[in-house]
């Protein structure tokens, strides 16, 4: 196989909206289920989502 390295980027790049899709597929109850309050700097997809954000940053500069 003869496929340049961009596209191994791009496949990089889908698998971490795929991941972030996944991420928001859990249920908020579950994540709030043993917290003490619901405060939005608990709910762990938005760290997630942040964190695979960050990571396409890198990848699409670094290309």
């Amino acid at each position: 196989m003869e496929l340049p390295a961009s596209w191994a980027n791009f496949v990089s790049i889908v698998g971490f909206i795929f991941l972030a899709a996944l991420v928001w597929s859990i249920p908020k109850g579950l994540i709030y289920k043993e917290a003490p309050d619901s405060a939005a700097w608990r709910d762990i997809r938005l760290w997630a989502t942040s964190l695979i954000i960050f990571q396409i940053m890198l990848y699409v500069t670094f290309t």
